[in-house]
């Protein structure tokens, strides 16, 4: 369901092939993440998406996960470009086992931080859920600024 509009809605704002490649991995990324609440199995999806581009470098970053993620972002690039963006990305979710953890390790990482969130929070928040001690903590959801907009559309999904 969310690749098949995944290239219109990358296409609004980046009207380019690499950034829709990115999208339909990101795409198939989020969706087995919601479907295996795995981060291994969600990349493991993103890696079979397909891509010339991203597949190798997914492996990559998988075959450095014994490495610190800030090396390794820092290593492969920092700035705001989708070749540096998704496999920094995958090694943060691959050496995160919460929410947290995964979120304050992007920041911590810099550079292209928000690039990165976007798909960090949307694979992490599928696999930990919220709440308990792996998901996303009550307290960041309640500080929400449009948090009975975000009830009420989570509302519809449920």
């Amino acid at each position: 369901m969310l690749l098949s509009h995944a290239d219109s809605a990358v296409r609004v704002t980046n009207h380019n092939d690499l950034a829709a490649e990115s999208g339909a991995v990101a795409a198939r990324w989020i969706e087995a993440a919601i479907a295996h609440q795995n981060t291994g199995a969600a990349l493991d999806a993103a890696e079979r998406a397909g891509s010339q581009t991203f597949t190798p470098l997914l492996q990559s970053a998988r075959e450095r996960v014994q490495e610190s993620s800030l090396d390794v972002i820092k290593d492969i690039g920092m700035s705001c470009n989708l070749v540096y963006g998704l496999p920094g990305a995958a090694h943060i979710l691959m050496q995160s086992d919460n929410f947290t953890d995964a979120v304050r390790t992007n920041i911590l990482a810099g550079g292209d931080s928000c690039g990165r969130a976007t798909l960090i929070g949307a694979v992490a928040g599928a696999v930990y859920g919220i709440g308990g001690e792996r998901g996303i903590p009550p307290e960041w959801v309640e500080r929400l600024t449009r948090k009975a907009e975000v009830d009420s559309l989570l509302d519809v999904l449920v």
